[in-house]
């Protein structure tokens, strides 16, 4: 943990000293643009495709949390025959609402582990 401390001062010192192009290495320097699939981790499509990778998994969590949401709601509604929930929320009744709360961060903490 010291060493990294140590490696990481000092090359925060190093890019105020040389500046910070100097520090950047392609990845041809790094030997990786002779591997498939490796390209220079600096140029614009890498950082678009990132992007777009980043982008596609936003949108499957979204849906994976849609969805989860929508049928863990359902099914506790069905199994739960003795209360109308939705009509107690509507009368203000909190502990109910706490309820729903509750269940809806958990398919949330569930859904984001998945994903």
């Amino acid at each position: 943990m010291k060493n990294s401390l140590t490696v990481m001062i000092m090359m925060i010192f190093a890019s105020f000293l040389v500046g910070q192009d100097a520090l950047q290495v392609s990845g041809e320097e790094m030997g990786l643009a002779a591997l498939p699939g490796f390209d220079d981790p600096n140029s614009w499509k890498s950082f678009f495709i990132r992007n777009l990778k980043a982008l596609l998994w936003a949108t499957t969590a979204a849906i994976g949390f849609g969805l989860g949401v929508g049928i863990s709601l359902k099914v506790f509604d069905w199994l739960s025959t003795d209360i109308d929930e939705w009509e107690e929320i509507k009368k203000g009744n909190m502990g109910v609402s706490l309820i729903f709360v509750a269940l809806i961060v958990m398919v949330g903490l569930i859904v984001y582990k998945v994903i």
